[in-house]
């Protein structure tokens, strides 16, 4: 008697194993094809490949900063202020406003019985914007400041004009998890 399952068992594995023949032979000649092309392409490179040198001085310029107008309006923008902060660590704040304008910070705490007192930290002091416009001030929370939300008032001034900004830094511990 002839059994019919094991012929087309064996028929089955037949075919699978000259597929994975086949496949094997068209990844041979595509990985070979890849490496041809890559060793052709890498020698063209070298031979046309040119490379120039430029001396320290013949840089070409970055961005142009702006020059401050003396008779135009002053601007103050934020760029970043890290809030909430706890007590003892530093905080910073960083302002966009003309190019070379003279600009004061102040951040006032208020104490115990509601009386105010602005910060004497040696990272709040007056500077000068860049050319570019920006000012960052880093100062450290007192550690003994109470959790609250304080104001940050900064004033910048260019020749006759200037600009007020008002923003206000929150004092917290981090939440616990």
């Amino acid at each position: 008697m002839i059994d019919y399952g094991r012929r087309r068992a064996g028929g089955v594995w037949r075919r699978v194993r000259n597929i994975s023949i086949g496949t094997t032979v068209v990844l041979v000649l595509l990985v070979g094809a890849g490496v041809a092309y890559t060793w052709y392409m890498a020698l063209q490179s070298n031979e046309t490949e040119t490379v120039a040198v430029i001396e320290p001085n013949e840089r070409p310029a970055g961005p142009t900063p702006s020059k401050a107008d003396p008779e135009g309006v002053v601007g103050i923008a934020k760029q970043a202020l890290t809030s909430p902060v706890p007590p003892g660590e530093n905080a910073s704040f960083t302002i966009k406003t003309n190019p070379e304008a003279d600009c004061d910070i102040t951040v006032t705490y208020g104490e115990l019985g509601d009386e105010e007192k602005e910060s004497t930290d040696s990272g709040l002091v007056a500077k000068t914007a860049n050319n570019f416009g920006v000012i960052e001030w880093t100062w450290t929370i007192e550690s003994n400041r109470e959790v609250g939300e304080y104001p940050i008032a900064v004033t910048c001034k260019n020749e006759a004009k200037s600009a007020y900004y008002q923003d206000v830094i929150k004092v917290a511990f981090p939440e616990e998890e």
